[in-house]
């Protein structure tokens, strides 16, 4: 056997982009998995791809909200290598991001949420703020 670079345990989708990128850089890698690529966690989720910040780490204060908006540089640039993978290997990778949807019930709620999307915004990651009549038109 030859010598690797890299020795890569686990099938999913980051052990699987993790080799691909690599190998696109000329290493030498080997990707090892104890049963079928994709088939632990990775190929069993609802596989939605929406980059926010999560509403428990908002609703426990201002330090751990700091903390988990400190990510969104990196979601902003999963953004583009999602959107470069359809351009890269064509339509049948069949992916969309149409993101996801946080709900307020009450105006502290809102201002968490409102906070939450200026957040986002400051770091380049999309975010749209609806009203009730917006979410009904997009999810009756």
């Amino acid at each position: 056997m030859t010598a690797l670079d890299v020795l890569i345990v686990g099938g999913g989708l980051t052990g699987c982009a993790t080799a691909w990128h690599l190998a696109e850089r000329g290493a030498s890698v080997m990707l090892v998995e104890a049963g079928e690529l994709n088939g632990g966690a990775s190929g069993q989720n609802a596989g939605s791809l929406h980059f926010q910040i999560e509403r428990r780490f908002l609703e426990n204060g201002p330090a751990l909200a700091e903390q988990a908006s400190r990510v969104l540089a990196l979601n902003r640039l999963a953004i583009q290598d999602w959107r470069a993978l359809d351009q890269q290997f064509g339509p049948a990778m069949e992916i969309v991001m149409h993101g996801g949807l946080m709900v307020a019930e009450s105006d502290a709620e809102v201002a968490l949420i409102e906070r939450k999307a200026a957040r986002e915004a400051e770091f380049g990651v999309p975010t749209e703020l609806l009203d009730g009549a917006g979410v009904a038109a997009i999810a009756p």
